[in-house]
């Protein structure tokens, strides 16, 4: 769907603790300061990119139950967009 890009979908994390402490995300608050600056300046962010072994089923009809306790929907965007190409082939 997307050959030539990579897509993040991620959630900044930062939060209060009991004892008033702000406990910040590590990747996603160093991802959020990777983002352009208006100055133009573009950051790169290392990566190591591996095929999934994860297949969905041959038909698209079939139906497919997704669970993520916890990942939230991130794991399954790369699904939702496959099927959603494969109703318009």
């Amino acid at each position: 769907v997307h050959p030539n890009s990579i897509h993040i979908c991620a959630v900044v994390v930062e939060y209060k603790t009991k004892t008033g402490r702000v406990n910040k995300g590590v990747a996603t608050n160093w991802l959020k300061n990777k983002m352009p600056t208006d100055n133009g300046h573009k950051a790169t962010v290392p990566m190591y990119i591996r095929k999934s072994q994860f297949r969905l089923p041959f038909k698209s009809t079939n139906p497919v139950i997704m669970v993520g306790p916890g990942t939230g929907i991130a794991p399954f965007m790369g699904f939702i967009q496959e099927r959603r190409w494969l109703k318009e082939q």
